[in-house]
């Protein structure tokens, strides 16, 4: 009766040994898929920098963009302005000389008479 006590307890001991390995192989398989997603994910953190840089880049250039193309409109409507005035400035100057053009051949028309 006591070997047969033995050899139970035998086969129930290495069914938990088996177990044991089994759960234990479970274990340090899932320790390596944990492992490798830690991996990736200390990856990423490693990428985000740069591209955080870059998207901040991005952004500053657009913003600066933006407010060149609104000063570059701006300096063309005081250009056009300009020239405007310009030409008023021309068109005011050539009155006044045919303005004077005019007093002096009146005056030289009354002279005459």
């Amino acid at each position: 009766y006591s070997e047969l006590m033995k050899g139970d307890r035998l086969k129930e001991l290495q069914e938990k040994k088996s177990l044991s390995e089994s759960q234990l192989q479970s274990c340090e398989t899932r320790m390596q898929k944990i492992i490798e997603e830690l991996d990736k994910k200390k990856e990423l953190m490693r990428n985000a920098d740069p591209l955080r840089r870059i998207i901040e880049d991005n952004i500053n250039y657009r913003k600066t963009k933006a407010q060149v193309d609104k000063l570059l409109r701006e300096i063309e409507i005081l250009e056009e302005s300009m020239l405007k005035v310009g030409v008023f400035d021309t068109i005011e100057k050539e009155l006044q000389k045919l303005s004077k053009e005019r007093e002096r051949l009146l005056e030289e028309v009354f002279s005459y008479s």
